[in-house]
Parts: C-alpha cells; structure tokens; sequence
C-alpha cells in the first residue's frame, strides 16, 4: 500500500513497509509493543503510532493521523543502525549527512537497517547514485 499522507515522485517505488499492530491499549497508553511497535516518540506525549516506507528513493514516517510526516532521502543519509525487539522494543537511527540523527521504535530495526545499509548506503551504492545523477545532468547540457 502507498503512503496515505506523502505524494509518491515519478519513478519512486514502495520497497516494503512496517506498520503498527500494537494492541489498542499499549496505544493507547502512549507506549509501543516489544514485538509489533513501529512509532515516533514525542517528548510530553508519548510513542506516535504509525508506518515506516521504504523506496528506492528514501525513508518516510506517517503515524496514523498524519501528525507526523517525515521523509528521509537517500541522497541526505549516511546510514542506519537498528535493533531488533525482544524484552524492549526495537529502534531504528537514521543517520543524516548534516549530523543529525532520527530515530524511531521499529520493531525489525536490525533487519531493516541491515537491508538499507546494504542496498542504498553501502559504498557501491552511493557510487551508483552518483553516477546516475551524472548522467541524467549530462543529457541536458548543450555542447555548441
């Protein structure tokens, strides 16, 4: 399913997806679920439950009101780190080329993070991206 709040560009595809399935009350509580959690914590609020996407392109947030909408492009990240839940719930670091970082509770971080860092961050990755943006810039040049 595409995100609900947060137009999908022309030739950017939807990955994968995680979606909340904290039971009503842990919502309810503000909290987030060891093993299904996926949200934002907010100071003086509490866990904001939501969907992460990820696309060939970046990295987006929506919780499930659409408060919270953020959108993490490839091109402006360095790498990620995660943890996968178990007696806590999992996290997920994104970390920004301008050196800071956001986080999020997802319940796979590690997993997640794993296929990001592999097939978007890696060093092989990152020259392919520029590459493309090389060659796109290219086409419209004009050389008389």
């Amino acid at each position: 399913m595409p995100p609900k709040f947060t137009r999908v560009q022309a030739g950017e595809k939807v990955i994968s997806e995680y979606q909340d399935q904290s039971a009503w009350l842990t919502r309810k509580m503000g909290v987030t679920s060891e093993g299904s959690g996926v949200s934002k914590i907010v100071l003086g609020i509490g866990a904001r439950h939501g969907t992460i996407f990820l696309t060939n392109r970046r990295i987006i947030f929506e919780n499930f009101d659409g408060d919270i909408v953020e959108s993490h492009p490839h091109e402006e990240s360095e790498r990620t780190k995660g943890k996968n839940g178990g007696f806590t719930p999992g996290n997920l670091n994104i970390f920004k080329t301008n050196g800071n970082v956001v986080e999020y509770v997802l319940y796979c971080g590690q997993k997640f993070s794993s296929y990001v860092n592999q097939h978007f961050y890696s060093s092989q990755a990152i020259l392919s991206r520029k590459m493309n943006l090389a060659q796109e810039r290219e086409k419209h040049l004009d050389y008389e």
